[in-house]
């Protein structure tokens, strides 16, 4: 690595989920509806949405300050407290007047059974834009940005043109399909499904979309294809650089996304190019999708992986 001994800083800015898993076992059938009955055992929460790629950097090894907005509630306390746990700088901020998000999933002999989801997506008041801006300004350079816009209201306009007037490299996961605000970042980390959503294209042209996207929005791509791999598209060029899936089991797909985002930012920040980023990022993606629920891989569970070949 061009900066091996080096602790990259990293800023994530966006949707800030708790995820809650509730462990069990389904035994019989309730009488009050054809519905399953799971007789939890164990409850366990973790960081999720913009919280899990902040997680994954940390457990990589990066210095991570995470930017969003939660509620005034306990779900906000238990998060607060998992964010310490993966060391995460916190520069959150509360709002009274909405809930902190939070997915609930029921799981049962390793299967999902349902997920419930509080949340509001509601976009963020002006006064707190101002807010993040300011304590953004007050922190030292970082190495890139991360935008992780699950489409809940954190991301706006507004944030985004400042973020990359910054001239930090900014790296962008989103689910959304208004593309045009994200023109001219660094890099943006699609899946087939939002790919072809944002280009308006059929998934089954997801290349073609991707290949699309880099022209229309002067970026570079990362298209993450589930069991076909990934495909790089550098800004300029228009043949991908594609990569086969390396993953074996498949247990949950869970975060990966936001494994992918975070190892690619990651080592990009120590200097590999942007080949060695997503092969790399392949490779967690593959392991994270062999665990149940969100996994942070470690750098040397990757590594591993390379001495093996």
């Amino acid at each position: 690595m061009s900066k091996k001994n080096a602790k990259p800083k990293i800023a994530v800015v966006g949707d800030i989920i708790l995820d809650k898993y509730s462990y069990g076992k389904v035994e019989r059938i309730s009488p009050e509806a054809p519905i399953q009955i799971l007789n939890v055992k164990n409850e366990e929460f973790k960081p999720g949405g913009a919280g899990n790629t902040a997680a994954n950097l940390t457990t990589l090894g990066a210095e991570v300050d995470l930017f969003g907005v939660v509620g005034d509630d306990h779900s906000k306390d238990i998060l607060l407290k998992e964010l310490k746990r993966f060391k995460i700088n916190s520069k959150i901020i509360v709002d009274k007047q909405r809930p902190t998000i939070v997915k609930q999933r029921a799981i049962a002999q390793h299967q999902q059974l349902i997920r419930i989801d509080y949340e509001t997506n509601d976009n963020l008041k002006d006064h707190h834009i101002k807010e993040i801006k300011e304590s953004f300004n007050k922190s030292n350079k970082y190495d890139a940005i991360i935008i992780s816009d699950y489409q809940k209201g954190m991301v706006t306009k507004e944030l985004v043109d400042y973020l990359k007037s910054t001239s930090i490299p900014v790296f962008v996961d989103t689910k959304t399909k208004d593309k045009d605000m994200y023109k001219g970042v660094f890099a943006i980390t699609p899946n087939i499904t939002e790919c072809t959503l944002m280009m308006n294209m059929s998934s089954s042209d997801d290349l073609k979309a991707a290949e699309r996207m880099s022209k229309d929005l002067d970026t570079n791509v990362l298209l993450t294809r589930s069991e076909k791999g990934i495909a790089l598209f550098k800004k300029g060029k228009k043949k991908p650089e594609l990569f086969e899936t390396v993953a074996k089991d498949i247990a949950d797909v869970t975060g990966a996304g936001d494994t992918v985002v975070a190892t690619f930012v990651f080592f990009y920040a120590l200097g590999e190019n942007l080949e060695v980023c997503t092969e790399l990022a392949n490779k967690a993606a593959g392991i994270s999708v062999s665990k149940i629920g969100c996994y942070q891989v470690k750098v040397d569970e990757i590594m591993e992986g390379e001495k093996e070949e």
